[in-house]
């Protein structure tokens, strides 16, 4: 399954709508249908807990743990960041498919981030934050080189790692929500009474997640000999003159 790269900004790709679709679901499954004491029971045996994975228990709230929400107001605040930057990024990577797994992996590392600073805690960890996180990251090595809304086939040049630190306006958007994101500290939810979490530190381990990896989910755009390769017009056309000098 293949992800339009001319889709309008308000056509949002498949991978994002299932994402979106999935949670809102759950949500109103354990909020709405399930008893409130069955609701709070799956809620809790599907939130990551420090303690119970360092006991080698529920191995799956790896993953689970992020498509659970405190509230709808916690649940609609990470949907629509999911939405304006998860969107960018599936466009990139292209297929649905890859793009789920990258998700997914940067939602792992984030609460794994998380666990290494807090790994006897008995509170529960929830929410997509980690993985919302890491699609801002993944947005910093490409946002600041091109529009990434435009509906143009030129996409802006994924910029190399090394350069993240040497670009002014890159280095200063990392810097300023790692800034943020500190300041906010810990944010602290209650659903159905339970008293439960979304760390700060999943969500620095969410971003630089997505900082690191993008390149390596992401579709190599053609360049323009045909062939694919991350190579921008600019820097191709210069080395293919210069290739043709005698």
């Amino acid at each position: 399954m293949k992800i339009s790269k001319n889709e309008p900004i308000l056509k949002a790709p498949s991978a994002i709508l299932f994402l979106i679709g999935l949670m809102v679901s759950i949500h109103i499954i354990l909020t709405k249908i399930l008893s409130s004491g069955l609701g709070t029971s799956l809620f809790l045996n599907l939130a990551f807990v420090p303690d119970d994975f360092s006991r080698g228990d529920k191995l799956w709230t790896l993953i689970s743990y992020a498509f659970l929400h405190g509230s709808w107001e916690h649940l609609i605040m990470n949907m629509v960041w999911l939405l304006a930057f998860g969107s960018a990024v599936a466009k990139r990577i292209e297929s649905a498919k890859i793009y789920l797994l990258f998700f997914l992996l940067c939602c792992v590392i984030a609460i794994q981030v998380q666990y290494f600073f807090s790994q006897e805690s008995l509170i529960p960890i929830i929410g997509a934050s980690g993985g919302v996180a890491a699609m801002l990251g993944a947005s910093a090595r490409f946002a600041f080189s091109g529009d990434i809304f435009s509906n143009s086939n030129r996409r802006p040049r994924l910029l190399p790692l090394r350069k993240v630190f040497t670009n002014g306006t890159t280095l200063m958007f990392v810097l300023l929500w790692v800034v943020l994101n500190l300041l906010f500290g810990l944010i602290s939810v209650s659903p159905g009474g339970a008293s439960v979490s979304v760390a700060w530190q999943a969500h620095l381990g969410g971003f630089f997640a997505g900082l690191l990896l993008i390149g390596w989910f992401e579709t190599p755009p053609l360049s323009p000999s045909g062939g694919p390769g991350n190579v921008d017009f600019g820097e191709w056309s210069g080395a293919h003159t210069d290739n043709n000098k005698s």
